[in-house]
């Protein structure tokens, strides 16, 4: 989603991430990578019809894992959400994950810039190697208000504790940032 990995390169054994929010999928999926070498001795804890060599024998005296990566799905696919998921991938791998971090590093300067103008504390790193795609802004005690306030103008954050999260995506604008402290402002 937003920091381009290469798990070979980094000799990566297993890792696993949900495709909401940075990959512009929906809630309810998950994927995991494991080395292949690894995969022949990956023993499911709850598994399913799809896990197996042969899905659709439903033989319940033989069960024997699919060789590949199958062995450690559960049964039928929610089609919804891969469907959705795969329109989002399908997006990121246009625009390329290292275009979506430069571009979300210039955005979340520009949160940073428009908190630091109106004052407001920025609980995130300044240096963008450092952060994700995820700004805090304290805001007080009235975080939670503030941000239901801006969404019923449109503007879609979160908060946590007293700072407002700021999370813009490649596809936002700077005139976006700029709506949310001007609103921000107003409710202040």
């Amino acid at each position: 989603g937003i920091v381009p990995l290469d798990l070979h390169d980094l000799g990566c054994d297993l890792y696993t991430a949900g495709v909401l929010k940075w990959m512009c999928g929906g809630p309810g999926l998950a994927f995991l990578y494991a080395r292949r070498e690894l995969l022949p001795r990956l023993e499911p804890a709850v598994t399913g019809w799809f896990a197996t060599r042969e899905p659709f024998s439903f033989d319940l005296e033989r069960l024997e894992y699919h060789p590949s990566a199958r062995r450690l799905e559960h049964g039928t696919p929610p089609a919804p959400v891969v469907f959705l998921a795969q329109g989002g991938l399908d997006v990121i791998a246009e625009v390329t994950p290292g275009r979506i971090r430069a571009r979300q590093g210039e955005l979340t300067d520009h949160v940073i810039a428009r908190a630091d103008a109106l004052g407001l504390p920025v609980r995130t790193p300044r240096e963008r190697e450092r952060r994700g795609g995820v700004v805090n802004v304290g805001v007080g005690p009235e975080a939670g208000r503030i941000c239901h306030a801006l969404l019923a103008r449109d503007v879609c954050t979160d908060f946590r504790g007293d700072g407002l999260r700021i999370s813009p995506h490649f596809f936002n604008t700077e005139e976006d940032i700029d709506r949310c402290f001007d609103e921000l402002r107003r409710l202040r």
